[in-house]
């Protein structure tokens, strides 16, 4: 029997690789530049130089290697540090990249993910699910009434993570 401490990372790990899925919209195994814009137009974000600074600004933060990309290992990295210094939020992990991922994912700007924006984004990552399971993660995440939406300390708690 594993320690819960050991099945929780586990999870995390798991997660992390969900998450990071999502942001290569290649599948070549690293996050691009190329890969970002693409996760903002798919949004309804429209492409702007404010989205590409944003854009150069994650990249640069994430790559430790300085090889122009993020692989896996950066993005657990840039996570994790997120982790430890955001204690106060949600298990730590509001950190700035995942209000940044939060903002590409929320179309509207109004702060709250609704059925369709979670089933988008968790199809873009692999994970194919109905509109009703979507709905039963956003109940079980703590969210008060579906139809108004999830803020990102429920999502946070949606995924796990």
């Amino acid at each position: 029997m594993c320690p819960s401490g050991t099945t929780a990372a586990v999870r995390r790990q798991s997660d992390l690789l969900q998450a990071f899925k999502v942001l290569d919209t290649d599948r070549d195994g690293k996050i691009s530049k190329d890969d970002l814009r693409r996760t903002f137009s798919s949004s309804s974000l429209s492409a702007s130089d404010d989205d590409d600074r944003l854009i150069d600004t994650m990249i640069s933060l994430a790559d430790s290697d300085n090889d122009g990309f993020v692989q896996f290992h950066e993005f657990q990295q840039v996570l994790n540090k997120g982790q430890r210094k955001s204690r106060n939020n949600v298990g730590g992990l509001i950190s700035g990249v995942m209000e940044e991922a939060f903002k590409v994912m929320d179309r509207d700007g109004d702060g709250r993910l609704g059925v369709d924006d979670l089933r988008e984004f968790l199809g873009m990552g692999g994970v194919a699910v109905s509109e009703e399971e979507v709905r039963e993660m956003m109940r079980l995440g703590g969210a008060k009434a579906e139809e108004e939406g999830v803020d990102i300390e429920t999502l946070v708690r949606i995924l796990g993570i």
